[in-house]
């Protein structure tokens, strides 16, 4: 999966994702900081990566502009056993569903799908 990690996710998360096979951008890398949440979204679209946020901002653009997909984590930072899960999670849906135009809770889907 191609992704791109919102400017709140922290880099290790990147070496995760990249060790499991992952193409991994920071949004840093891919537009000016600053850029609003829409300009992201159509940036990441473009180069056909889905987005990992905290930002509840993406729960409405989710529903009112295609999109590759948006992967969303509690606002509260996780831990480190809690981006484990987010990384199982993501792993998860990458094998089982398509993202395009939608909206997904990876920590959900490794709490249903996995016994940690």
């Amino acid at each position: 999966m191609k992704i791109c990690l919102d400017e709140n996710v922290p880099n290790h998360v990147k070496y995760r994702l990249e060790a499991e096979g992952h193409n991994v951008r920071f949004a840093r890398e891919i537009c000016e900081k600053g850029t609003s949440d829409i300009d992201l979204l159509k940036a990441c679209t473009q180069e056909c990566r889905v987005i990992l946020t905290n930002d509840k901002d993406f729960d409405t653009l989710n529903q009112n502009y295609n999109h590759e997909g948006v992967l969303r984590y509690s606002k509260n930072q996780p831990t480190k056993k809690g981006w484990k899960k987010i990384v199982t999670g993501i792993n998860l849906i990458d094998k089982h569903i398509s993202m395009k135009n939608i909206l997904q809770w990876p920590k959900e889907w490794a709490e249903r799908f996995t016994k940690e």
